[in-house]
């Protein structure tokens, strides 16, 4: 691919700011020019030396070409994965036909992420605000989204969320709660709150999962 002369002059001087800022620590940044929904940007990566680890290295944030700050930057100039991004994504979550980035955090409690979608007003990525864990655009119901995972009992239960998207948030106005620790299947249930309010409690045997659950009984949980 080839590079602009004023793309050329911006990647030279990254490397310069990026060498001094740290000259004594030995950090080996990288530099990578990428093409996303027709704009270029400049990711910057990081080798990992933790051997503990799968990857070779971490994600430091995402420019654009003219250096402005698309991902920023989360924790001071290490190679340590607390302080750098673990991956980044790219998919179109909203299905508007642009390419989204989920930024993945690391975190002990896992699969936490930044998610930025792609604003088609500005041409450029937008955080979205409270959407730190994966978002599965709602098939078919505009602007509704909903989030699956594992809670606590080592991994038994689980909880999903539904969210209106408003103004670059993700708005939580239902939760389900998949209880299943108890020893004792016929104890297992599924609570479903309408935003803190419980509102249905259902057995396993009636519980048809999140997604359909979501997309049945939307209207419930649509704002009036």
């Amino acid at each position: 691919m080839k590079k602009s002369i004023s793309t050329i002059v911006f990647l030279i001087f990254l490397n310069i700011n990026l060498m001094a800022l740290e000259p004594s620590v030995g950090i080996n940044f990288r530099n990578d020019t990428l093409v996303i929904n027709g704009n270029q940007y400049i990711k910057v990566t990081v080798d990992n030396n933790d051997e503990s680890m799968r990857q070779t290295e971490f994600i430091r944030c995402l420019l654009s070409i003219k250096g402005d700050t698309i991902v920023p930057v989360i924790g001071p100039k290490t190679n340590d994965a607390m302080d750098n991004y673990l991956s980044f994504t790219l998919k179109d979550i909203n299905k508007d036909g642009k390419l989204d980035i989920m930024a993945e955090l690391s975190s002990n409690a896992g699969d936490i992420y930044d998610t930025y979608f792609f604003d088609t007003k500005t041409n450029d990525f937008k955080l979205v605000m409270e959407a730190n864990k994966p978002i599965t655009f709602l098939e078919g119901k505009k602007n509704y989204f909903y989030s699956y995972f594992s809670a606590d009992c080592a991994g038994e239960n689980a909880h999903s969320f539904l969210y209106q998207f408003i103004d670059f948030s993700m708005v939580k106005v239902g939760k389900i709660e998949e209880l299943k620790c108890d020893e004792d299947s016929k104890n297992h249930k599924v609570n479903v709150y309408k935003k803190e309010k419980l509102i249905q409690e259902v057995s396993m045997d009636n519980y048809i999962g999140a997604e359909k659950y979501w997309k049945k009984n939307l209207k419930l949980f649509k704002n009036k």
